[in-house]
């Protein structure tokens, strides 16, 4: 199944938990990262193209689908790999500025004609985080967002990672990846610790939230990816 149809599967979005949704996207984004890092953009990545391959006991394997849409940035790397047809139409130039791509998870200078590059897929990736953490995979990213994400440290992951501005947008999928990797770890450890005692008052730790059966916002020791 795709992402769309391995969440109706489980009973929707909300019904799995976060932890496992951002595993997920932490994989996409390290499958992400792995081809920008051969130089292929996918340039069309929504939650259709994401394929999720069940495992024993509830886990799963992540694999992209339909690079169709894709782009090779710099075909010599490619060649030095070894990697001498992945079935792609065109190559990426200053003038290639044909429009492809879902336009929800398109970012604002590939909506007004500028050729895609590495930092569009980093933009659809922010989009997708928003709708998992959200349970929705039909809304966009529109104005008042923020509050779909009670988490504020999810708040800044998605924010930089699907900023309108590509010079502030965040800086790779690479490091997107680490963000999540973060996150998901947090999100484990709490649910791991809530399910056999309450939380300790430990001082770094910010208060838990009033909200019956929501969790304290995420902790993490380091934010030095900009």
């Amino acid at each position: 199944p795709n992402l769309v149809e391995w969440a109706e599967n489980e009973g929707g979005l909300l019904a799995i938990p976060l932890s496992t949704r951002l595993k997920a996207m932490m994989d996409l984004a390290q499958s992400v990262a792995a081809a920008h890092d051969v130089g292929v953009l996918h340039k069309d990545l929504k939650p259709p193209n994401v394929l999720m391959a069940p495992r024993a006991e509830g886990a799963f394997q992540l694999n992209v689908a339909d690079f169709g849409s894709g782009s090779m940035m710099e075909p010599s790397r490619l060649s030095a790999l070894g990697i001498t047809n992945l079935g792609f139409t065109q190559t990426l130039s200053p003038d290639a500025g044909s429009l492809t791509g879902t336009l929800m998870y398109l970012p604002p200078e590939v909506l007004a004609g500028q050729s895609p590059t590495a930092s569009a897929d980093v933009y659809a990736l922010g989009v997708m985080l928003y709708q998992v953490v959200a349970g929705d995979f039909r809304k966009p990213l529109s104005p008042g967002w923020e509050s779909d994400v009670p988490d504020p440290l999810l708040r800044e992951d998605i924010a930089e990672a699907a900023c309108g501005d590509p010079a502030r947008r965040m800086p790779s999928a690479a490091a997107y990846a680490e963000r999540l990797q973060g996150a998901a770890a947090c999100v484990t450890n709490w649910n791991r610790r809530a399910s056999v005692r309450a939380l300790p008052n430990v001082a770094s730790r910010q208060p838990v939230p009033a909200v019956p059966g929501q969790r304290p916002p995420l902790q993490r020791s380091s934010r030095a990816l900009r």
